[in-house]
């Protein structure tokens, strides 16, 4: 019986890997990242699919370019802090028996306050007709935990980033309505690391390997049932021990698409509506073992001498990974100095019900049982002077996910924004300053390795995430 027959087991512990793409971010539900406008985070996103400040509101709905006179460029600059703690946290692996693993429990610094540029244009052709062009980054994530922390073998580093080049047209059919189309190039990178215990992957081959040699009908083959159950016993013990680091280095490229139109009933009232199609990537990368130390070298040699390629290097991985489409209403009416704006956004996650990773030739699901949600916002601004626009704005988003299915990449959950903004003009020239801040509540992953085949190797784990998240975005823009 040789070691090849534990592929279950092995393919699952890879698996850990099974979190891979799906990171939370900060900025909104899932992991997208929504906050590009200085001028729209001022209002909460509540301006979404109807700003018309600057250019950075073709991002949310093509459409609103039929409103500009002239051209206009908008550079606009994120920064985050994300601020996510974990602590309390436990893990139990799946043996037949419990078998405790020692840890950090807790973990301040899980991600690094990050800065994001995005890049608009708005080009008039005549009076009915526009082009834009955009650049920003519509989904991403950094979390970054310990080596050495209990919850490694669920993840430890996510860097995802996916970079969006965006040209717009929208032709205005009447005075009072306007239609929009989004063409996009989009590419995907991400380097994920996850913990892999070569210790208990050895321990469940090599126990495989003496149950099967003691039903061997050869005498020769039975005869090396004890010494594969003693060394399994050997192995059970180092269980903890013998981590292995499993780094996945991927990118995708695909095109996507995007409709708005909007609606001018009169000249104070603006109605606006987008939607942005679900994009499907089919990454391909890299999957690297890295051995922590020489009892996992060891293990891990043991392993592949065996001939599982599940084990092995490879470089042809492959994950499919569906970006949801999106749909936003947006509403604004001008209210002699103040404008007052309500969006709906509503992002269909459920297209991230599971992932599938492929390596070698074996592959492992990953439930994720995701959840559709929805962006309720209400804001306005106020036109202090020619010069001066202050905003605010009130936003609560749903979260994706539950404690069954929260993984340390994925510490999302309901939060509230409260924001603030001002801009200020001089001429062709403007400045905007928008920040905001997130709430959310204390949430908690309990994430059960009986819940289904694939978890067992990754173990029982339990935590609590704090996020407390700050946003603030710059622009400036030029018309001419």
């Amino acid at each position: 019986m040789q070691l090849r027959n534990a592929s279950r087991l092995l393919s699952v512990s890879v698996l850990s890997l099974g979190g891979v793409v799906y990171s939370s971010s900060v900025f909104a539900a899932g992991f997208a990242l929504r906050d590009h406008s200085a001028s729209g985070v001022g209002t909460a996103l509540a301006s979404d699919a109807v700003n018309t400040f600057d250019a950075s509101g073709v991002l949310s709905n093509p459409a609103i370019m039929s409103q500009f006179k002239g051209n206009h460029l908008s550079l606009d600059i994120n920064y985050t802090d994300a601020n996510i703690k974990a602590s309390n946290s436990t893990l139990a692996l799946y043996t037949g028996a419990v078998h405790p693993v020692q840890g950090e429990p807790s973990e301040d610094n899980v991600s690094d306050p990050v800065t994001v540029p995005s890049l608009y244009g708005i080009f008039q052709i005549n009076d009915d007709a526009h082009v834009g062009i955009s650049f920003n980054v519509p989904y991403g994530t950094n979390t970054e935990y310990s080596n050495s922390w209990t919850g490694r073998y669920y993840g430890t580093k996510t860097d995802l980033k996916t970079y969006d080049i965006g040209l717009h047209f929208s032709y205005k059919f009447t005075p009072m309505f306007a239609a929009g189309v989004t063409l996009d190039w989009q590419k995907a990178k991400g380097q994920l690391t996850s913990a892999v215990d070569t210790a208990l992957l050895t321990a469940g081959a090599l126990g495989q390997a003496a149950a099967g040699a003691a039903a061997s009908a050869d005498p020769a083959v039975r005869a090396r049932a004890a010494a594969y159950a003693a060394a399994a016993v050997g192995a059970q013990a180092n269980i903890g021990k013998a981590d292995s680091l499993t780094t996945y280095s991927g990118d995708s490229t695909q095109l996507a698409w995007g409709l708005g139109f909007l609606f001018t009933p009169d000249t104070t009232i603006r109605v606006g509506l987008s939607y942005r199609g679900e994009v499907k990537h089919k990454a391909k990368g890299d999957l690297k073992w890295g051995p922590e130390n020489d009892l996992a070298t060891a293990y891990l040699g043991t392993l592949r001498a065996s001939g599982n390629r599940q084990v092995q290097n490879s470089d042809d991985a492959r994950l499919d990974i569906n970006l949801p489409s999106v749909t936003s209403l947006g509403y604004a009416q001008d209210l002699s100095d103040f404008t007052v704006y309500g969006n709906l956004t509503y992002t269909n996650w459920s297209t991230l019900s599971e992932l599938t990773p492929k390596w070698n030739g074996a592959q492992s699901k990953t439930d994720l049982n995701w959840k559709n949600s929805l962006y309720v916002a209400i804001g306005g601004d106020y036109r202090l002077a020619p010069e001066w626009t202050l905003r605010a704005g009130v936003g609560h988003d749903q979260g994706v996910t539950d404690e069954k299915h929260r993984t340390p990449r994925t510490p999302d959950g309901d939060r509230t924004a409260l924001s603030l903004g001002a801009s200020y003009k001089v001429g062709t020239l403007d400045f905007s300053l928008g920040v905001q801040q997130l709430f959310l509540p204390t949430t908690h992953s309990d994430l059960e390795a009986s819940a289904y085949p694939d978890n067992q190797a990754r173990g029982t784990f339990k935590t609590t995430y704090k996020i407390n998240p700050t946003i603030a975005v710059v622009s400036a823009g030029y018309g001419f």
